[in-house]
């Protein structure tokens, strides 16, 4: 009897403690670090600086209100708070990669001025990088304000000291990169001089400041990526939450009223932002974790206008003015967390199609493509909704048999492909081939689901600038699936011949099931 209640009383400890591990949101131990500039380490927080006064820039301090200190917490694990005050993307890039070179202003701001000193020294810093890196099992990074704010005001800091500005002497950097072409970037460059215009620059400081954005951002971007990629080198299975950038100065204004600086930032940040979510190394990959920050809780100025010695006073008895404050920390660590929590790294909730991916998902209709990627903006094939009408309508019994070549059996959708040809909801191209991994034009989609649905009438009738391009016999359908709320026009178009994708899919299923 001893052994039998001794072996209950194990197994209900062992349930006890999987139940409490069923409530956390991260259970296993494991390593975090953070990477970044001031906004990562917690700038002018109580704990900030050392206890005896010496000024590190944030590097190895833990502050108990930082997003770092938040979600190592609720990580459950051991932090390395690596992130330090001033650093550029170049910055970042020449400490992770010893191989990198530095330019001159790496080398004027930080060695030269001694600010690795008081942490040990580069080489040791450089040691402790690598080492932490390869052991993280989460690693954060935030990087852009400084490559358009500190850079900027330390190249005119030069001019108002009658001194030469930083040179542009990156290795590899030409003034003709590719990324200077694009329109985007065309228009961020005529916004930032007709800003530099208005205040009353002079013109060598707006030459220089023109000069200097071409040289950071390409820096911003090209340094950016390849930090990413020397992450993945030192550490190929590393989850890496990419913060975006927030706008420090959000609808703030010059103090003479005559400009808005918060849309010129803006603008800066969007850039950024873009290139952050979608165009870096491994965006696309599950490992890497979005998280938009735009719009948490920043002091701000009084009034939201902007004097000309705000610039130069913001930094000043470590003011927060532009950095977060604790509310602000708190409002990135909760966006992280949630990020960390969702089923799917590649939808966040400002997404318009969060809640019907998160329908779907609860419901079975539309499997992941990954343990954590849904894939929204990839094409939804034939065969993926075969199987979501399928499952939606119950996953009736069917009669009829297989008889397309390309519908092997025991696939995913060979019973849904079956029960949507019984019911005459799609067809084959031909009587033995169905194409099952096709993708499906917005109008074809359409009279699917509408016949799905019994062939509703719809007395309405919808005119876009280009109904002329829908055919005849999906005129119907596109107006009731637009009248149910199946099919979403792109302004004043309904695009029938673009492709459904997997987002789509889900918010028609979500406007048809979810009611």
């Amino acid at each position: 009897m001893k052994r039998v209640f001794s072996l209950m009383l194990a197994v209900i400890m062992a349930l006890m403690v999987f139940a409490a591990i069923g409530n956390t949101a991260f259970a296993a131990a494991c390593n975090y670090v953070c990477l970044g500039d001031s906004v990562s380490n917690g700038y002018g927080l109580d704990g900030y600086l050392k206890p005896d006064g010496t000024n590190v820039r944030g590097y190895k301090q833990v502050v108990e209100c930082a997003y770092h200190n938040i979600v190592a917490k609720e990580l459950g694990a051991k932090l390395d708070q690596l992130g330090f005050s001033g650093y550029r993307a170049e910055d970042m890039l020449y400490m992770l990669d010893p191989s990198y070179e530095s330019d001159t202003y790496t080398q004027g701001y930080f060695i030269d001025t001694g600010r690795f000193d008081n942490c040990g020294g580069l080489e040791k810093m450089r040691k402790e990088y690598e080492e932490a890196v390869k052991k993280a099992d989460y690693i954060s990074i935030n990087l852009g304000s400084n490559n358009f704010g500190t850079y900027f005001g330390e190249q005119i800091d030069k001019l108002e000291a009658g001194e030469a500005p930083y040179p542009y002497d990156r290795p590899g950097y030409s003034k003709n990169a590719k990324v200077l072409k694009s329109e985007e970037y065309k228009a961020l460059e005529s916004t930032f001089k007709t800003y530099l215009e208005k205040i009353g620059t002079t013109a060598e400081t707006v030459k220089v400041l023109l000069e200097s954005l071409k040289y950071t951002y390409t820096g911003f971007i090209e340094c950016y990526d390849k930090c990413i990629e020397r992450i993945y080198e030192l550490n190929p299975d590393v989850k890496v939450i990419a913060l975006g950038m927030y706008n420090p100065v959000e609808d703030a204004k010059l103090i003479n009223g005559i400009f808005n600086i918060g849309d010129v930032a803006g603008l800066f940040v969007e850039h950024i932002n873009k290139h952050i979510r979608e165009k870096a190394p491994y965006s696309d990959t599950e490992n890497y974790i979005y998280v938009n920050i735009r719009g948490i809780h920043i002091p701000g100025v009084e009034g939201n206008m902007l004097d000309s010695d705000f610039f130069t006073k913001m930094y000043e008895n470590n003011s927060m003015a532009v950095h977060p404050d604790e509310q602000g920390h708190a409002d990135i660590a909760e966006r992280m967390i949630e990020r960390l929590r969702a089923p799917y790294y590649d939808v966040n909730k400002e997404d318009k199609f969060y809640d019907a991916v998160a329908f779907v998902t609860k419901e079975g209709l539309i499997d992941a493509t990954k343990a954590h990627t849904f894939a929204p903006y990839s094409l939804a094939t034939k065969g993926m909704i075969a199987t979501a009408l399928y499952r939606a309508e119950g996953e009736e019994d069917i009669e009829s048999e297989i008889s397309f070549i390309d519908v092997r059996e025991g696939m995913y959708y060979t019973e849904a492909i079956a029960w949507a040809v019984e019911n005459e909801i799609m067809k084959g191209i031909t009587k033995k081939i169905f194409l099952p991994y096709a993708g499906v034009t917005r109008q074809n989609f359409a009279v699917m689901l509408w016949k799905a649905n019994g062939e509703e009438e719809c007395d309405t009738s919808y005119k876009f600038n280009d109904s002329f391009l829908v055919s005849k016999s999906a005129k119907t359908a596109i107006n009731w699936a637009v009248e149910n709320g199946v099919l979403s026009p792109y302004g004043k178009f309904i695009s029938p011949r673009t492709m459904v994708t997997r987002a789509e899919l889900a918010q028609a299923l979500s406007a048809l099931y979810g009611k």
